[in-house]
């Protein structure tokens, strides 16, 4: 794509380096970014909503620069790019970090870190999410919509779809609170594992307990598969199993997910066909809310 749009030369006071002196004076950091995009339609309609609005990358790189010490400008340049590649307008990002200052001890111009990112970087993660407890004052179906808001809010994940919410009876043979169940595909640079913690932030912030198997509780969110560069991740570690082993089991799980992604596919399957394979009552059990 020959489309770009660039923004050079923001100058931005932070605190970033190694050393205490960098983190405590500070010094200015100088920030170029490239955009490569496809501004036909924007200049077909004239209008900035199909296009990448160069004000909000001066933001975010005032925002990400000027925000919290890191060690290292590869951090804050990744951070940048991560953030603008997101955008569903965004086909390829190029951050140049410059530093002028830095603590060198010989005479130079210039030393820089250059990060680019690309849409088929992206991973594309399925997450369910459930809750049938009421805690804190807090419904299931807020603490559901909670947890979802934070991914659509959190600048390292792009909703790209998001089912309504569900109820359905318990799955597990344990008798309890039906579940308010919803489902959200995402885009993030972040690995599976990174996915995990922050779900399991999430639930620690819910005051998620596990001490009963498939029990009641005030949120569990499950990373039901993961895509990278379209083509399904299998894990197999102590903490994280990819695809979900159940997931295909699970009529709260599928039948949101084929109603957000009809062409949606798990293990190499169709989400709509195994979803025909499950008992019909369990399937129609599960009922928006």
């Amino acid at each position: 794509m020959a489309d770009r749009i660039e923004l050079t030369g923001v100058k931005v006071f932070g605190h970033h380096g190694v050393f205490d002196e960098e983190k405590d004076d500070g010094q200015y950091f100088l920030t170029d970014v490239t955009v490569w995009t496809d501004v036909r339609k924007a200049a077909a309609t004239d209008n900035l909503a199909h296009t990448i609005s160069y004000a909000d990358i001066a933001e975010l790189i005032y925002t990400v620069v000027g925000g919290p010490s890191r060690d290292l400008i590869e951090t804050v340049a990744s951070d940048i790019a991560t953030a603008i590649i997101l955008d569903r307008h965004v086909h390829a990002v190029e951050v140049t970090i410059h530093k002028p200052d830095a603590p060198i001890r010989h005479p130079f111009a210039d030393v820089a870190v250059v990060v680019r990112r690309n849409r088929k970087d992206l991973r594309r993660v399925v997450l369910s999410f459930g809750s049938n407890i009421a805690a804190d004052g807090v419904l299931p179906a807020e603490r559901v919509q909670a947890a979802m808001d934070w991914f659509c809010g959190s600048s390292g994940y792009r909703v790209v779809a998001a089912s309504p919410l569900y109820i359905t009876p318990a799955w597990g043979g344990l008798d309890q609170d039906d579940f308010i169940n919803s489902i959200a595909v995402v885009e993030t640079m972040k690995t599976p594992h990174d996915v995990l913690r922050d779900a399991q932030q999430c639930e620690r912030d819910a005051h998620r307990v596990r001490d009963i198997r498939w029990g009641p509780r005030t949120l569990d969110i499950d990373i039901i598969t993961s895509f990278d560069n379209g083509s399904e991740e299998h894990y197999d570690t102590e903490d994280l199993t990819l695809p979900h082993p159940w997931a295909r089991e699970r009529a709260f799980v599928l039948k949101p997910w084929a109603d957000v992604e009809p062409q949606a596919r798990l293990g190499g399957k169709s989400v709509k066909s195994l979803l025909a394979t499950l008992d019909p009552g369990d399937v129609e059990a599960v009922r928006r809310q």
